[in-house]
């Protein structure tokens, strides 16, 4: 089998698996669970937005669940929220008592109020107030066991994001990752025979089934590239990556901003390195938070008889910070370690006696430090578009497919870059 044919047969198939995984109805699992007994009468709900949670366990709606409900008798709320066990109690005999247990982060908080609702209004300025390190302490053990956490713990989250972003920028990318100095006169390049600087922009869509659940992210990754006269694979590169993430009812979004500069230190190796953070924030998870990152990517490529092999490694550190809203402040303290590896066979060609290139390529990736519900997870994907290795092309054109996989989660993603 030829490389050409090896390289269509695993797009064929990566084809198939982004149609399989796409076509997957809900399962209608639940993001979260109550667990709800009232005077003796045990009764299940599942709901999709933390604000649906608050409203049941209302008085008003324990009294539409339970019309056996006098007001005064034993509450017991056992909530799985996001994957994270906690217990919520009112005693029997009319006490207002409201006593919170989260077993995981050993808690068992009391709160005394002239009425339940009074207790359960000292809850709420508590958690503002007193509560910071009990939510640091619940935001953090999320990242650990819930399979969709926003902030860090899983591949759609704001941390692994940014990961496959710094990742990108030095090894991936379109505008970035021209490995000689070619710059044959073709009918793509610019007719001055200048190096222009490059604007970025496209679509990466992406869907990821784990723990009973499916989500699907939309991803607008804008860049601009500086490239230097001198030699074009000297770049600075500016990225603003917009993302929008819904799971069942619940979505959440995410912003990020990203600086890198790609180094050539010999004709076939580059190092870059990159600074970013991003926000992400979600009404309906009950979470946000900011993480910031510092990495660096090198990039080897050998030249082999049909194609090219490119190693790409990267060495990042990935940190939350302090993050303030609506009277809400939170760090949950998440620190890690990331590698990421891979290696890219690319095979130039033509489509319709254009200049092109086809890349398949396989990565893994792996976290050290605080403990998340995915430590390690690994892609591989195939893309089709300009040949990345022409220095002096005006704009590219690329799009692709990568299937993500681990012993937790799958996930396929759809991408479609264009830079002029």
């Amino acid at each position: 089998m030829t490389s050409l044919k090896l390289i269509r047969s695993v797009m064929a198939s990566l084809l198939l698996c982004a149609l399989f995984l796409f076509s997957i109805p809900n399962i209608h699992a639940a993001l979260f669970n109550i667990n709800m007994t009232v005077e003796g009468v045990n009764k299940q709900f599942g709901y999709a937005k933390f604000e649906d949670v608050v409203n049941a366990i209302k008085s008003s709606s324990i009294t539409n669940n339970f019309p056996n409900y006098t007001g005064a008798g034993s509450v017991t709320v056992a909530l799985d929220f996001r994957g994270l066990p906690m217990d919520l109690s009112f005693g029997s005999g009319g006490t207002n008592d409201l006593v919170l247990s989260i077993p995981s982060i050993n808690l068992s908080q009391t709160f005394s109020g002239t009425s339940r609702d009074d207790s359960k209004e000292q809850f709420k300025n508590w958690l503002k107030r007193d509560g910071q390190a009990t939510l640091n302490a619940v935001m953090k053990k999320l990242a650990e066991v819930s399979p969709f956490d926003p902030v860090a713990g899983n591949p759609t989250s704001l941390m692994s994001t940014m990961v496959a972003n710094d990742f990108g920028r030095g090894f991936v990318s379109t505008e970035s990752s021209a490995a000689t100095k070619d710059t044959t006169t073709s009918e793509q390049t610019t007719t001055s025979g200048e190096i222009s600087n490059l604007i970025g922009a496209g679509i990466r869509i992406g869907q990821y089934q784990q723990a009973g659940l499916k989500g699907r992210s939309y991803t607008l990754p804008l860049s601009y590239a500086v490239r230097f006269k001198s030699d074009p694979r000297k770049q600075l590169i500016f990225d603003l990556p917009l993302t929008y993430f819904k799971l069942e009812e619940s979505k959440s979004y995410n912003i990020g901003l990203g600086a890198s500069f790609r180094l050539p230190v010999a004709p076939t190796w580059t190092i870059t390195p990159s600074l970013a953070t991003g926000v992400v924030g979600s009404v309906d998870m009950a979470s946000a938070g900011q993480v910031a990152s510092a990495a660096v990517t090198s990039s080897y490529t050998w030249t082999l008889p049909l194609g090219s092999l490119t190693m790409g490694n990267m060495l990042g550190y990935y940190k939350t910070l302090k993050f303030k809203v609506q009277g809400y402040e939170s760090n949950p303290h998440i620190a890690n370690t990331v590698l990421r590896n891979g290696v890219m066979y690319s095979l130039p060609h033509k489509l319709f006696k254009w200049d092109s290139e086809s890349e398949l390529f396989l990565i893994d990736t792996r976290y050290f430090g605080s403990e998340l519900y995915m430590e390690q997870y690994n892609e591989i994907g195939f893309s089709l578009g300009s040949v990345k290795s022409r220095a002096d092309l005006a704009h590219y054109l690329r799009a692709g497919v990568t299937y993500l996989f681990s012993s937790k989660t799958k996930g396929i993603s759809v991408n479609f870059g264009y830079s002029f």
